[in-house]
């Protein structure tokens, strides 16, 4: 079973070639940002809507998607984040590392092909990655992911499977749109157990 969609695997291919001798001035400058995620850094933004309800001091964190870790970096410097992984493509992670390393953020690596990991975590993040992400392989890994952590924050497309499997593992589910997002069609989905 794939384990991320066609448009990755050819974008992987590209991102492989890309040589990474200077990757925090290439993140610094926006070159990455640009290249890989689009324009501009919303997590500050999605940050303090998550803020706005949690407590996110403390937590064990695991990451969807991650990127080349802005994400990461963001909330470490909002939280006193307990331990943070972050789950990706290894091409993608060549960047994460590289970035994170050099901001000097701790951060723990899973690369797609990889198990996931069997740990408890406090807080499940994925910004706009389940949808790119084959749904039958996205159905196996989040239905076993839910069951390891306590809170989700989820900000992807409407897709009525995702809020299925949220309402089979969590008490407490909202679903609003994102605010962040010129898609109308995105959303910030929330829950957790009680």
């Amino acid at each position: 079973m794939p384990k991320i969609n066609q448009t990755w695997q050819a974008y992987n291919k590209s991102l492989d070639e890309v040589k990474i001798d200077n990757i925090y001035e290439a993140v610094r400058t926006g070159y990455l940002v640009r290249t890989i995620s689009g324009e501009g850094n919303v997590a500050v933004k999605e940050i303090q809507l998550l803020r706005k309800d949690w407590n996110l001091d403390g937590l064990s964190v695991i990451e969807i998607g991650g990127g080349y870790g802005a994400y990461c970096r963001e909330l470490h410097k909002w939280a006193k984040v307990k331990d943070y992984t972050m789950i990706d493509t290894k091409s993608m992670l060549r960047f994460a590392k590289a970035y994170l390393e050099a901001e000097n953020i701790p951060c723990a690596f899973i690369d797609t092909e990889g198990e996931l990991p069997d740990k408890q975590y406090d807080l499940l993040i994925s910004n706009v990655c389940i949808s790119e992400i084959p749904e039958a392989h996205a159905k196996e890994m989040l239905g076993k992911l839910f069951k390891q952590v306590q809170k989700v924050a989820i900000i992807d497309d409407g897709m009525d499977w995702l809020e299925n499997l949220l309402r089979e593992n969590f008490e407490v589910i909202s679903k609003t749109n994102c605010p962040e997002s010129n898609q109308t069609n995105t959303y910030l989905y929330k829950a957790h157990k009680i």
